[in-house]
């Protein structure tokens, strides 16, 4: 088996291997998982992770917890007065205290360990539950190993349920974790087969950070149809969470508008129509000068949707039009977001009259609306909120998940259907419940 040659890796495994293999060659270490199991947990006063934290506490317990884990030993004792075993210890009784355990431990001792035990001769089996160790750990320092274990299973192997979801949920919680594995995967992608390509791919969608999308580009950056689907995945991905991905999805899409392919000339109008980004507008213009009739269709389609109007203009009418919407905003939009804040009832209403009126400027008028909100008046929250769901902008989330902080319970609902509305999920009134739907 090819190994990393990982020097951050290598810098820490004589010191953690020395205590850790040691551990497992001097005497039996069964006897104090046997003490942690032993009590009944499940009538006593203890809880699962209590459980699970004195079992990682046992000392040089990583060696004998996998082994116990991929049932290499047993803990099974028979008791001397019959053929009956202790309930305590049924091995597949405790499989997954064992797996949080060692997901709670050091993971300097967990990889070193495991990397260890990888440079060996290990069965199928053996290596799945390293990979399952790895994803359980969810720490960037495995990441190097999880992708030599991913090369040395075929891409037969990579299209079994068997081995590609766990592989796949090990990438995801690692990528999930700790954003700057992806730039270890990104470094290699030159190594991957098709196969194990897509399933980074579909693990990497999972990380709610902008450096998924550099991962991605380099991924999937051979050929008309991979440039599609990129066009496609990271329209999607800023559609879920615009706060995070606006900057770079408009990054990789708008060069895709004067591609020499007009399909993708076609799917950049469209994919930039999603994010809904004005600045583009004047670009998406002129496409209805395009030679292909797919791509002036598309075009026509982007600006209708763009402006909120459905007439057919030139591209020449179309940029006046834009023109003048540019100078109505630069204009107004300072006045606009005094009258919000100016606790004056009239200028407040006719203010989100005319943010709610705005189609071209709908994200920036959904934010200016968002930043006025507070938990002072419950009467002006529900009309704004009712605005913004008018809007439609995703954009706002984080801001009205803050507002979930609010003592006021009824402003919490109010909110919190305003959420529902905007994200399709379900998660409650309450901002612990909200709390990692925002963050990278």
């Amino acid at each position: 088996m090819r190994l990393v040659g990982h020097t951050l890796l290598r810098g820490f495994a004589t010191i953690a291997l020395t205590a850790v293999v040691a551990a497992s060659v001097a005497g039996d270490q069964l006897d104090p998982i046997r003490d942690v199991l032993r009590r009944p947990w499940t009538d006593d006063d203890r809880t699962r992770a209590e459980v699970v934290q004195s079992l990682s506490s046992v000392k040089n317990s990583i060696p004998t917890l996998f082994q116990l884990y991929t049932a290499e030993v047993s803990l099974e004792v028979t008791r001397e007065s019959s053929n009956q075993t202790e309930w305590w210890c049924e091995p597949e009784r405790f499989s997954d205290l064992y797996l949080g355990a060692l997901a709670i431990s050091p993971p300097k001792q967990v990889v070193a360990y495991v990397q260890q035990r990888a440079e060996n001769e290990l069965s199928f089996e053996s290596r799945i539950a390293i990979v399952r160790v790895l994803g359980a750990l969810q720490d960037k320092l495995g990441t190097e190993l999880l992708l030599d274990l991913s090369l040395e299973f075929s891409d037969l192997h990579l299209r079994s349920r068997t081995v590609k979801e766990p592989l796949e949920r090990a990438f995801s919680a690692v990528f999930r974790a700790d954003s700057s594995s992806l730039e270890l995967v990104e470094k290699r992608t030159d190594e991957f087969t098709d196969e194990l390509r897509d399933l980074l791919c579909r693990a990497a969608r999972t990380a709610p950070c902008p450096e998924s999308v550099a991962v991605l580009e380099r991924l999937m950056s051979d050929g008309e149809e991979i440039d599609l689907e990129l066009l496609r995945v990271i329209s999607e991905m800023h559609a879920e969470r615009p706060w995070l991905f606006r900057d770079e999805a408009k990054r990789v899409i708008q060069p895709f508008l004067f591609d020499k392919d007009w399909k993708l000339r076609r799917c950049a109008a469209v994919a930039l129509t999603d994010l809904r980004d004005f600045e583009t507008f004047s670009s998406i213009a002129l496409l209805l000068d395009d030679e292909q009739a797919a791509v002036r269709s598309a075009a026509e389609w982007s600006l209708q949707n763009l402006s909120g109007l459905s007439r057919e203009m030139s591209s020449t009418e179309w940029l006046d039009w834009f023109d003048t919407e540019i100078e109505w905003w630069t204009e107004n939009e300072e006045r606009l977001c005094a009258d919000l804040r100016s606790g004056d009832a009239k200028l407040v209403m006719a203010a989100i009259r005319d943010l709610t009126r705005t189609s071209l400027f709908r994200d920036l008028a959904a934010q200016a609306l968002a930043d006025s909100l507070d938990d002072s008046n419950p009467a002006l929250l529900i009309t704004v909120c009712c605005a913004l769901e008018k809007l439609d902008s995703r954009g706002v989330v984080p801001t009205l998940i803050e507002l979930l902080h609010s003592r006021d319970a009824n402003v919490r609902k109010v909110v919190n259907r305003t959420l529902v509305k905007l994200t399709g999920i379900e998660r409650g009134p309450n901002y612990e419940d909200w709390e990692s739907y925002i963050q990278s």
